[in-house]
């Protein structure tokens, strides 16, 4: 009795507007299955797009394994390998299998004489510094791989010179790149520039003219991009990880910093062709903005080779944290600037704020006002 009571006193008009909700809710998500759907179909059915979104960054993956596997090899196999340490007698072992002569007698390498290439490791427990000497320095390869199989990690080991200059893991800086290279060419060049031609080909004047708002058209371009995005992570955390670069411990944070910075750019795409009619224009301008964020945020290259000027400048850059979280995320190692719980923070405000803004800017066609 009480039950029919209650619903007898809900009022006629409530009850008729929450049906009338029910029914919008179910209705935009028929929408947002059909856009998402159609976006899914254009950039399958688009082979340069899908290639420069899908395929090209593996480019580099391939092209920074090349350079570091010639770097890492290049010069004579050391004939002396002096350990010190409390895992000294496997490390030796581990070098020795690898086809390095390896003693723990410090004497060896003083008498190896100053021309001989000497590689002095030096192990703590979960670190290893390796000094490298010689008229010609040493091969690094085989030294890494003996300590790999001793049970330390590639960014555990550190390699300096005889004149105790740090020597920079170029393949550690460089991975995190790659994956920066697929986030922005997915959000930018995938995603941003083909907004723009469909509005420049009139198809946005039509779906103005239907019950889509903006919010939800742009959200429906994700599903599709979300999913390459995520094929081109695991290919480069396999990657990774075989290369002594990713621990499977650091996998969720890397997750995280990817699905964050990847909602960050695209909300940063879509603020900076809101209002822009020319597709040409448009894909001027994110292929510029492309190099000049992998350049200014150190993913290329290490930033204190940068002008003074330009690191200031940098440090500024959204782009910058990303790829700072996505190499702290990747190797463990901090990359200097902010934490990683406070680069989260920034990129999930930035993909707040100018999702905001983009919704509120963007247009559907040339004379679209709103």
């Amino acid at each position: 009795m009480s039950a029919i009571t209650t619903d007898q006193a809900v009022p006629r008009a409530a009850r008729e507007s929450s049906s009338a909700q029910r029914v919008t809710r179910a209705s935009r998500a028929r929408v947002f299955r059909a856009l998402a759907a159609t976006s899914a179909k254009e950039i399958l059915r688009d082979p340069k797009t899908l290639f420069f979104t899908a395929v090209f960054p593996f480019f580099f993956l391939g092209l920074f394994w090349f350079m570091d596997n010639t770097f890492m090899n290049d010069g004579p196999a050391p004939q002396v390998a002096v350990v010190a340490g409390s895992q000294s007698e496997g490390v030796v072992s581990a070098l020795e299998n690898q086809g390095i002569t390896a003693t723990t007698d410090p004497a060896a390498g003083s008498n190896a004489g100053p021309e001989a290439p000497v590689a002095w490791i030096e192990t703590g427990d979960d670190s290893v510094t390796t000094t490298l000497s010689g008229s010609e320095l040493p091969a690094r390869g085989s030294v890494l791989e003996g300590l790999r199989d001793a049970g330390f990690s590639r960014t555990a080991v550190e390699f300096t010179g005889a004149d105790g200059t740090v020597m920079t893991d170029m393949l550690a800086i460089s991975l995190p790149s790659v994956l920066m290279v697929a986030l922005l060419s997915l959000a930018f060049l995938g995603t941003a520039a083909p907004l723009v031609g469909l509005r420049q080909r009139g198809t946005l004047r039509l779906l103005g003219t239907m019950p889509i708002d903006r919010t939800l058209f742009m959200v429906s371009q994700w599903p599709i991009r979300v999913g390459i995005a995520g094929f081109q992570l695991a290919v480069i955390a396999a990657a990774a990880w075989t290369w002594g670069l990713l621990d499977f411990t650091q996998l969720p944070q890397l997750l995280l910093t990817t699905f964050l910075g990847l909602l960050a750019l695209f909300a940063l795409g879509y603020l900076v062709v809101a209002r822009i009619k020319s597709q040409e224009l448009a894909t001027a301008i994110l292929a510029l903005l492309l190099p000049l964020a992998l350049l200014l945020s150190g993913a290329m290259m290490p930033k204190e080779y940068l002008p003074d000027a330009l690191v200031r400048f940098a440090d500024f850059m959204p782009t910058t944290v990303l790829a700072q979280a996505l190499g702290e995320s990747m190797t463990g190692q901090s990359q200097g600037g902010l934490s990683l719980p406070m680069a989260w923070l920034v990129l999930a405000a930035m993909a707040a704020l100018c999702g905001f803004c983009a919704s509120r800017l963007f247009t559907w066609d040339q004379g679209d006002k709103q």
